[in-house]
Order: structure tokens, then C-alpha cells, then sequence
């Protein structure tokens, strides 16, 4: 019987439909697939980390992320939210932007974020079950915008959030860690895979919920047999589901995938089961494990995530500004091509707004470029490093042929400051007395703090 067959008769009988991470949803022609992020502990299980050093959170050829915040998400929440976001940038060198909502919702207990997924599904057949936010890259255009993004990340507004970026075990949910985490599944990392249970039988059936196979489906494999090779609502295919020796291979090596007997909605066939990777299944109240790891990254090249440019186009360089892309706001750089004797040249500096775009500031057409002094930093983005974030392109003529430079992404610093001060709590016994506050602050890796009583000449730092 073939699927359409089987589901009329599934419907026939009023067989109880369950959806692995509830229903698909086609949202302005366009297909989401939804995915949970499910708490196992009320206490810390992963590996604890810190925030790694702004030289490893930055990159000269990083891509676009832009985020759509909900208005009424407080600033701490935001700052934590881009924290990810910039470093997902500089991983993933995405040419086209990738667009991802963040909202605040109530969500079951034991959902920590809730991630909708847009699935590419027009016409072309080789673009079934890849996540549009791939898909843009390989059309060479934006697929996502504000009404339609590449992904909507939910966090639980019921959960007490944690925003600090240390590795102190400190209870709460940590929003950087758990959005790393959900930006991996907005990439495409997770299976399509979703079930039905036929009250008729007692038996839960698995189809594909892309109605292909996705990306990250073809990847997956049990010995020497793929998922995707199997038929939807087979015995087979269940099995399969439901054996516990399952691996995802990615562009180099093969990692254990996470999976159960009984299936575990929202966990089964999305996560590893690593534990020295950020997609680890399991997830604590405390965790902060702030690792963009190998073993992500492999298993997202896997599925396609790749842009390197064809060889025999020119790379940009800049004199005093390395890989990491970091420099100095407030010194002029210089920046010229790595290939050949070019015929002509057209520069373009662009910096990122307050929208998360970017805006040309400047152009030149000479050789090389020359980025001055940048003296006006109002209305443009800076990220929570505390720098203005900017990006150098060339278009140039070589051998009578037009070409475009990679880009070359820069993070101009600025002085640090501080955003807010905030969640101020003061508590007296007796004589003394504490006070607790939240500071939210970028430009710098640390801050020292001075206490001054009032009507009193003391000075405590």
C-alpha cells in the first residue's frame, strides 16, 4: 500500500495522529518543522566552559545572522541572544543572511527552546529537505526576511534565564548555551523525521516530515543502512528508528546520534549522544558549555554547509588586521586584493545598523582601499565585544573578466561601556546589609566595581 493509501485509511478508522515536534506547519507558502529542546535534569550535566576568547569569536570572512527580537524581551536576554548569534557568525560564513526570530513564550515544563525550522519547499527536487537557511546559500539569494525567517527560536518564558558567561555553576537556564544549540537546528542540524501511532495495530509508523528525506536524513545510517533508503511507514523504517546504535556521519567522521525505544519526542534522532559536544541530548538547569565543537561543525559540512569560492578569485588582506578580523576603530587600515594585477576596482565599506543590515558608509575605486578613522558610530550596531561590525568588497576586472572578492568582515573596537544596571536587590540585617545587581556591559572581558556609601568616605573596589 502506498503512503496516500495508508493515510486515508489511517483517517478512516480515527487513528490518533503525534507528530514528533507537533505538526508541520506552512506558514506564507512555506514549510516549518518544529523541534524541542527538552530538559533531562534540574541540575548541571555538561561539560562546563567560558565564553571563549573575542579573537575565537571573530573571523574576517564570518557571515549574517539577523535577528528579530520580540519588543518586550529585556536587554540582558538580547545581549546573551547576539552573544550566540556572533559567534555562530564567525563559524558559519553565511554570504546570504539568515534570518531568525526571538521570542519569549509559554512553553510545557520541560521545554527549555522551541525552534521552527523553514524547510525549502518550491519546485527544485535537489532542494527538498534542506533548510532554507542552506538553501539560500546554495541559490546565491535570501530566502528568509522579518515576516518569513529561516527560524523562530522560543525561549520558555516560565524558566528562570541565566546571561552570564562564565563557567560558575550558577542555577538557570543559560540563554547563550541553549541558543548555540537552537541556531544548530536552524541550520539544519536534527532529523525531519515524525511518527504516527495507528490505534488500529498499536504501532507507531515514521514518514518524512520534508516529505523527502532532509539533509541531515541522508546522513543518518545503522551499519551499512541509510534511513533515507527505506520506505516511509515501513516496518523497516521503524525499526530503524527505534535501534539504538544509530550514526550521523559528517564531512569527516561519524558521530553518535541520540535514540531510544520508546521514540522521545523532541529528543530521538535530533541530538548526539556526545558528551563533549554542544548537540549533547542531554540538558541540565546550569549548563554552560560555550563550544562551538568540532564535531558540530563537521556534522553541519556534512549536510552542505560549505562556501568556499572557487579558486582563482581574490581573496582581500588588509596590512594590520589578521584573520580574526579585529582592529581598531579609531586607526586607518589598508586593504588590497591577493590575486594578480587588477584593471580596475570598486570598494565598498558597509557597517552593520541598528536593524542588523548592512549600510554602505564608503567606496573607493583605486587599487587598495583606505578605511579611515571612524568617527560617527551612531545608529550602527555594535556587537557585545563592545566593536562596530563592518565588512570590506571588491568588485575588479582581471584579464578582461568581471569578479567579486570574498568579503572581508571586520570588528572595528571602540571603548567599552556599560549598557544598564539592572534587578538591583538590597537586603539589611542589623547593621549590614547586601546588594545584588546585574550589569550588562560590553567592550571588555571583565569590569572592575568601586562601592561608594553614601555620606560615607569609604571606597570599597
Amino acid at each position: 500500500m502506498n503512503r496516500t493509501g495508508l493515510i486515508r485509511v489511517l483517517l478512516s478508522i480515527l487513528s490518533v495522529f503525534c507528530f514528533l515536534w507537533g505538526n508541520a506547519e506552512i506558514r506564507n507558502g512555506r514549510k516549518y518543522l518544529r523541534f524541542n529542546d527538552l530538559i533531562t535534569s534540574s541540575h548541571p550535566i555538561s561539560l562546563q566552559s567560558v565564553m571563549p576568547s573575542k579573537s575565537e569569536r571573530s573571523s574576517s570572512s564570518k557571515g549574517l545572522i539577523i535577528l528579530v527580537f520580540e519588543e518586550d524581551i529585556p536587554e540582558n536576554i538580547r545581549v546573551a541572544v547576539e552573544a550566540a548569534r556572533d559567534y555562530w557568525e564567525a563559524k558559519i560564513p553565511a554570504q546570504q543572511a539568515i534570518w531568525i526570530q526571538i521570542n519569549m513564550s509559554e512553553l510545557e515544563e520541560n521545554i527549555a527552546t522551541q525552534v521552527d525550522v523553514c524547510y525549502y519547499n518550491e519546485d527544485s527536487e535537489d532542494l527538498r529537505g534542506v533548510p532554507t537557511s542552506l538553501a539560500s546559500q546554495i541559490l546565491g539569494k535570501e530566502l528568509g526576511n522579518t515576516d518569513v525567517p529561516d527560524g523562530i527560536i522560543r525561549l520558555n518564558n516560565a524558566l528562570e534565564w541565566n546571561c552570564s558567561f562564565s563557567s560558575s555553576s550558577e542555577y538557570g537556564f543559560s540563554v547563550s548555551y541553549l541558543c548555540l544549540r537552537a541556531i544548530s537546528v536552524v541550520l539544519g542540524f536534527g532529523s525531519g523525521v515524525s511518527s504516527e501511532f495507528n490505534s488500529e495495530d498499536g504501532k507507531e509508523y515514521f514518514f518524512f516530515n520534508c516529505e523527502v528525506p532532509s539533509v541531515f536524513d541522508k546522513k543518518i545510517r545503522n551499519g551499512n543502512i541509510y534511513m533515507s533508503d527505506l520506505d516511509e511507514f515501513s516496518d523497516e523504517l521503524r525499526d530503524f528508528v527505534l535501534s539504538d546504535n544509530l550514526r550521523v556521519k559528517g564531512e569527516n567522521g561519524e558521530y553518535d546520534l541520540y535514540s531510544s525505544n520508546p521514540f522521545i519526542r523532541g529528543k530521538s534522532l535530533v541530538y548526539l549522544n556526545e558528551p563533549t559536544s554542544l548537540m549533547h541530548y542531554e540538558l541540565g538547569d546550569g549548563d554552560k558549555f560555550f563550544t562551538i565543537d568540532d564535531i558540530t561543525i563537521d556534522v553541519l559540512k556534512g549536510i552542505g554547509w560549505d562556501f568556499g569560492l572557487d579558486e582563482g578569485y581574490a581573496s582581500i588582506k588588509c596590512d594590520d588586521i589578521g584573520d580574526d578580523g579585529i582592529g581598531s576603530a579609531y586607526a586607518p587600515h589598508v586593504f588590497s586584493l591577493t590575486l594578480g594585477n587588477p584593471l580596475s576596482c570598486r570598494w565598498k565599506f558597509s557597517l552593520k545598523n541598528d536593524t542588523g543590515n548592512y549600510e554602505e558608509v564608503l567606496n573607493g575605486e583605486n587599487t587598495s582601499f583606505v578605511l579611515p578613522v571612524i568617527s560617527d558610530v551612531n545608529n550602527y550596531y555594535i556587537n557585545t565585544n563592545g566593536d562596530l561590525v563592518g565588512k570590506i568588497e571588491c568588485e575588479y576586472v582581471l584579464d578582461g573578466k568581471s569578479y567579486k572578492a570574498k568579503p572581508f568582515s571586520v570588528s572595528l573596537e571602540l571603548r567599552p561601556s556599560i549598557i544598564s544596571v539592572q534587578k538591583v536587590d538590597k537586603e539589611i540585617f542589623g547593621d549590614e546589609y547586601t546588594v545584588s545587581f546585574e550589569v550588562v556591559y560590553r567592550g571588555s572581558e571583565m569590569i572592575s566595581l568601586e562601592v561608594l556609601e553614601e555620606n560615607s568616605s569609604i571606597c570599597v573596589v
